[in-house]
C-alpha cells in the first residue's frame, strides 16, 4: 500500500515539475504556473483525502479492499477536462495527468488483484 501511495505522490511531483520546466520565468507565466499548481493540489487533495472535511483517506479505502483510484477515475478526468476548458491548466498538462492517472489505476489493479492491499 505504501508503495502505491509513494508511486502516486511521485507521479504528482513529476507532473508539477513538467509544468515548471515547460515555461520560462516571466511574470505572466509564473502566475499561470502558480494557478496550475493550485489546481493540481486541489485535484490531488480531493482524491487522496487531505482536503478539509474529507472523512475517508485513500489508505482507509484500500484497507477495506476497495479501489479508490479506479472508482474516482471518471470524476478525476471530468475535473481535469473542466480545468482545461476554463484555462486553469493547459491541454498538454491535462492529457499527461489523465495518462499518468490511468497508469496509477492499472498499478492499483495489479497490487490489489486479490483485494488485499498490504505494505
Amino acid at each position: 500500500m505504501k508503495s502505491l501511495y509513494t508511486a502516486t505522490a511521485a507521479a504528482a511531483l513529476m507532473l508539477t515539475g513538467t509544468v515548471a520546466f515547460a515555461q520560462s520565468d516571466t511574470g505572466a507565466q509564473e502566475q499561470q504556473r502558480s494557478r496550475q499548481q493550485e489546481r493540481l493540489n486541489s485535484i490531488f487533495g480531493a482524491l487522496f483525502g487531505d482536503r478539509t472535511g474529507s472523512t475517508q483517506s485513500i489508505e482507509a479505502q484500500w484497507q477495506f479492499g476497495r479501489t479508490p483510484l479506479a472508482t474516482q477515475r471518471a470524476q478525476f478526468e471530468a475535473r481535469v477536462d473542466a480545468d482545461i476548458r476554463s484555462g486553469q491548466i493547459d491541454r498538454r498538462t491535462g492529457d499527461r495527468l489523465k495518462s499518468d492517472y490511468y497508469d496509477l489505476v492499472q498499478l492499483e489493479a495489479r497490487y490489489g488483484a486479490d483485494r488485499r492491499f498490504t505494505v
